[in-house]
């Protein structure tokens, strides 16, 4: 039995969906609170965020058959609609607001659970991410992540060639919200990605363009060439050989020199002190070889 004289009660809640009331008595009387439901609560997430469409997502209760979706009024949360389903499609046309929260339907009672605002989840219409695992590898892995992968028809993994995308491979099946692709004959050096998603409707949806570098025999690579005046330059050495880079100018004078001690994959190079122009990069390697490459500052 509680101690009433501090003025307070807590108890730990039971992992169940159940109806409860509390009651106060004495011999005299009993006093009987309103009729609460006891639940997980339910906290929905945002499976995409489209331009004319949105996808709402909660997880199935056990014993619930109905939910009931809210949305925020000009003060509180007002009911939207009401669903066998645990996933919702919002019609931003018919629905512009970005608050939303989900209540199972038990005995009558629909309290909401936690609300969320779909402002700010991080997604690109499906996209959260998408990353290159490894920078500088011969095979070079990209992952894609997804908020759902509800309504997808498709999924390709595309390596920009020229002024195009070329499609390398293709998934019309998915295991999971993270999809993953492999490109095993990358081209030397810089490589741009992006993954192209088509659902069942045949509309297209684009992530980011990421990259990932492959340098064959033992090169080097320096990105971004041409290169703006006072952007850091970064030279790509999978083998860590570089120990000094001298640059000279179109007359052959000497501008500057870098030492490097440490033994590094990657490599930057600051170019204030370099006007527009033509330039030649003098790398030294800790087996005492010399190697140049040309480099543009506009």
């Amino acid at each position: 039995m509680p101690d009433l004289g501090i003025g307070q009660f807590e108890w730990n809640l039971p992992d169940s969906l159940a109806l409860i009331q509390f009651r106060v008595s004495n011999p005299e009387m009993a006093l009987f609170s309103d009729t609460l439901l006891v639940q997980q609560p339910i906290f929905p997430v945002l499976g995409f965020d489209c331009a004319n469409e949105g996808l709402l997502t909660w997880p199935a209760l056990e014993g619930i058959a109905q939910y009931q979706l809210y949305q925020m009024g000009e003060r509180y949360l007002e009911p939207l609609a009401e669903t066998s389903d645990t996933l919702y499609l919002i019609n931003k046309n018919e629905v512009p607001g970005v608050f939303f929260a989900v209540a199972p339907v038990f005995a009558g009672l629909r309290p909401p659970g936690l609300t969320l605002n779909t402002d700010f989840q991080g997604l690109e219409c499906y996209f959260r991410s998408v990353q290159v695992e490894e920078f500088l590898a011969d095979t070079l892995r990209i992952k894609a992540f997804l908020g759902t992968t509800f309504r997808l028809a498709k999924a390709e993994l595309q390596r920009k060639e020229g002024e195009d995308f070329v499609t390398l491979s293709r998934q019309e099946t998915f295991a999971g919200d993270v999809l993953r692709f492999e490109d095993t004959q990358p081209r030397p050096f810089r490589n741009v990605y992006r993954v192209r998603l088509l659902d069942d409707l045949g509309q297209e949806f684009l992530s980011n363009e990421v990259s990932g570098f492959y340098l064959p025999g033992n090169q080097f690579f320096a990105y971004p060439n041409p290169i703006d005046q006072g952007e850091l330059l970064t030279l790509l050495d999978q083998e860590k050989h570089i120990r000094h880079i001298n640059v000279f100018n179109g007359r052959g004078q000497k501008v500057f020199g870098y030492a490097f001690p440490f033994a590094s994959t990657f490599r930057e190079l600051p170019t204030d002190a370099l006007s527009p122009g033509l330039y030649l990069l003098q790398i030294e390697t800790a087996m005492g070889q010399v190697r140049q490459m040309k480099l543009l500052v506009q």
